[in-house]
């Protein structure tokens, strides 16, 4: 059983052995690291208690998992550098771009999205971070395979690859206010994803 079911959709977020954000994970995930002993330190407060079995006393074990874990050194790295980049994907780059369309500026519902290849791939235009941006599907189909000079538009913003930090927390529109805290001490003031806070907010769905 867990006690807290309001908690039970919420992911404990992962850091490494150096205490940088690294994914988000289950709590079945996070007990098996308590389990063997591999927690470093714990941040945040108890998320979930997860219950045992019963000992001859009849008391029943317990284990409290943390919002926030940090594995110790002797996990390794548990992830290659493959599996430790953004995956990139429609829904990344909408939540990267806060849902908003690129070219008229204005905010949409995922139905109404798509992604536009900003250099066209008619034109040699890689599916790159940084060259997807949102766009509205009127927006999108208004441009074509034309290039945005072609068509006279405004780009709102500009695309970009986002750092692991700046993906986990666009990717979990759940997390904790102290699970946020954490991570927005790993984002630049200056990034769009810091900006657009309260956007985000509102907007992240799964």
């Amino acid at each position: 059983g867990v006690v807290l079911m309001v908690y039970i959709n919420k992911k404990i977020l992962k850091l490494d052995a150096q205490g940088q954000p690294q994914a988000w994970i289950s709590r079945y995930s996070a007990a098996i690291y308590y389990a063997k002993n591999l927690i470093a330190a714990e941040y945040g407060n108890p998320l979930y208690t997860l219950y045992g079995g019963w000992n001859n006393a009849g008391i029943q074990s317990t284990l409290e998992i943390n919002s926030i874990i940090q594995v110790s050194s002797e996990c390794g790295t548990g992830f290659t550098k493959k599996r430790l980049k953004p995956k990139l994907s429609k829904a990344a780059v909408f939540n990267r771009d806060a849902k908003t369309c690129a070219y008229c500026g204005k905010l949409y519902t995922l139905t109404d999205l798509t992604w536009d290849h900003i250099v066209p791939i008619s034109k040699s235009g890689p599916t790159i971070w940084e060259n997807l941006i949102t766009s509205c599907r009127r927006c999108n189909h208004f441009k074509g395979n034309k290039t945005i000079e072609d068509v006279g538009y405004h780009q709102y913003f500009t695309a970009f690859r986002p750092t692991l930090s700046e993906f986990l927390y666009i990717s979990n529109h759940r997390m904790l206010n102290e699970q946020e805290e954490f991570l927005i001490g790993y984002i630049s003031q200056k990034s769009r994803i810091f900006t657009c806070r309260e956007i985000y907010k509102d907007l992240l769905e799964v």
